[in-house]
């Protein structure tokens, strides 16, 4: 995986999706055995018209009350028909709400509020949360979010997060804060992450990431100038495109980097790169000064380009060689 900052590629996050993730919601068979008494419950469909919501909406019970409320897209218009019902997991991404209350109480594990005007998000306090998705939303204050010991991916792309303190005692794996106005990484500090995104930040140095156990980081278009704090991290895969970064020579002996992308950067010298087993490259050869053949003699490659955006697929390394060989790359500059 290279993608993660909105790029439009097969095999990344498609920017137009939430990072919602519909799991099973947990729940307690023994919470339904007193329900058989309860008053007529309200179908998905009478629910749906309490919402203000289309077809869109899907939803999903445990005996008679609702557990999973699936609702992007759906024109929904408030959450107020939804309270004191035992929500483990909902969808209101793409949607006019903007009022979190009638939620509070609830135990949510997974909650989605992708492209949303969704501010505050104080009714969320003390929830078992699991999975956060408030890319592209209004969303500034994580203070509610203080302390969630189960709190393991957080999405928020483009959002107005400044300080991401509150997160510093969770147990993440995925954090995606590009396009946030973000400079102080110190809360991350230490942590074991799956992903690290970093893309379109103010970000200018790596001190904090240096710390960090982390497999995979973006940091496309960002001030980052030199990759030294990460000489000696166990990355897989690495995202600079478009920054500041202008040698690769931190990443000499970083054996466990598959994929890799410098594309729009000032690197001139792939030579740092010849005892790597890459999988996939992505670079800009009009750029490469020195150093081609280590790519050219690197037989783990599988795919070679020169950038994710308006590309229909990858090139197999024949293909790419044969292109470069012809002069193909170098005409696309002039």
């Amino acid at each position: 995986m290279l993608g993660g900052c909105g790029s439009s590629n097969s095999d990344t996050s498609n920017s137009d999706q939430s990072h919602f993730e519909s799991v099973k919601p947990t729940v307690d068979p023994n919470e339904t055995a007193d329900e058989e008494k309860a008053e007529a419950p309200l179908t998905a469909n009478e629910m749906r018209e309490a919402l203000g919501a289309n077809e869109n909406a899907q939803f999903e019970k445990a005996g008679r009350k609702f557990v999973m409320a699936l609702l992007t897209n759906s024109g929904a218009k408030t959450l107020e028909p939804l309270k004191g019902q035992p929500l483990k997991v909902l969808d209101i991404s793409q949607t006019r709400i903007t009022d979190l209350t009638p939620l509070e109480g609830m135990l949510l594990e997974n909650i989605g509020m992708a492209e949303t005007q969704i501010q505050d998000i104080s009714s969320l306090k003390g929830m078992p949360l699991k999975h956060l998705d408030g890319t592209r939303s209004q969303i500034e204050d994580l203070s509610p979010l203080e302390g969630m010991d189960q709190l393991t991916h957080v999405y928020l792309e483009g959002a107005k997060v400044k300080d991401i303190s509150p997160l510093r005692l969770s147990p993440l794996k995925v954090v995606w804060l590009n396009g946030c106005p973000i400079v102080d990484l110190s809360p991350l500090e230490n942590m074991k992450l799956e992903e690290l995104n970093l893309c379109d930040t103010p970000l200018q140095n790596l001190d904090t990431v240096k710390t960090m156990t982390l497999g995979t980081l973006w940091m496309r278009n960002t001030a980052v100038q030199e990759l030294n704090a990460i000489a000696n991290h166990g990355l897989t895969s690495l995202d600079v495109q478009g920054s500041a970064v202008k040698n690769l020579n931190a990443l000499k002996e970083m054996v466990s980097l598959k994929r890799l992308n410098i594309a729009q950067t000032d690197v001139t010298d792939l030579s740092p790169l010849s005892g790597l087993s890459l999988n996939r490259l992505i670079f800009t050869p009009q750029k490469i000064e020195k150093g081609i053949e280590a790519v050219r003699n690197m037989t783990s490659l599988q795919e070679i380009d020169t950038s994710f955006e308006g590309v229909s697929r990858p090139l197999s390394p024949s293909e790419f060689w044969e292109r470069y060989d012809a002069g193909k790359f170098n005409a696309e500059t002039e």
